[in-house]
């Protein structure tokens, strides 16, 4: 794995492509819920520090606080949160049996190899989400992307 990130690190370098390290996530819960007010309520009362939500009309993030709820919005789809102890909770819409959230968290011991990558917000304009993005090698395919942890969203001034 050092020879691996040796030759990344070389690459990396000379294309500008983000700095790779050892470690991967570990999944810490996985629990599913008959109605999206159930996984809502379970995240609301996990006290998220920031993340992002998708309903069926709605869609936005937050840094400071779980938003107020609209029942306008329809079913909540998707989301990703960071919560306080850094871990990441992610919600998943699973049409045939309801809500899935599972909780995630970093292990620097971890077998694989994970990066940082940032996408931008719309709303807010000055703001970015911030990753870490797991990989694990594969013989066949090579180094294949496994997952994904919402670290923060962070605002960067010079993007307004």
């Amino acid at each position: 794995m050092a020879e691996l990130i040796d030759d990344y690190k070389a690459i990396a370098t000379k294309l500008g492509l983000p700095e790779m390290q050892t470690g991967s996530f570990r999944r810490e819960e996985t629990r599913d819920f008959a109605s999206s007010q159930d996984a809502l309520a379970h995240l609301r009362d996990s006290r998220p520090e920031c993340g992002w939500l998708l309903f069926q009309s709605w869609q936005g993030a937050f840094v400071e606080g779980f938003p107020e709820i609209d029942d306008a919005w329809g079913h909540l789809l998707a989301a990703d949160l960071v919560l306080e102890d850094r871990r990441s909770a992610r919600i998943e819409h699973l049409p045939a049996y309801g809500w899935r959230v599972i909780v995630l968290a970093h292990d620097d011991g971890a077998s694989g190899l994970w990066d940082r990558v940032t996408h931008l917000l719309r709303d807010p304009a000055d703001a970015a989400l911030h990753y870490r993005r797991y990989w694990t090698l594969d013989a066949e395919h090579g180094c294949v992307q496994v997952g994904a942890m919402l670290t923060s969203i962070e605002t960067d001034p010079g993007r307004s």
